[in-house]
């Protein structure tokens, strides 16, 4: 599970999920149940990763850990990095 981008993932995810439950169309009834459906489910998926960060991640090591770095745009020096 280490080369996925758990901190992206647990950055993100929630953003992703609220696109979602801007997207939901339909009687207010069924909107607030779907959107309650889609967070609840976000929310469960957010701890659930942020679970394997908090096993994962070793106390003892001075080191940034999970690390993750992405080039955007070389020409300028855009990069996207992140690390607890």
């Amino acid at each position: 599970m280490s080369d996925w981008p758990l901190l992206s993932l647990v950055t993100f995810l929630p953003l992703v999920g609220a696109g979602f439950i801007l997207a939901i169309r339909g009687e207010e009834e069924v909107v607030a149940r779907n959107a309650r459906f889609v967070a609840l489910w976000t929310s469960l998926i957010t701890f659930v990763l942020s679970l394997f960060l908090w096993f994962g991640f070793e106390r003892g090591s001075a080191d940034f850990q999970f690390v993750e770095r992405a080039e955007w745009i070389p020409e300028y020096r855009i990069a996207y990095h992140m690390g607890v």
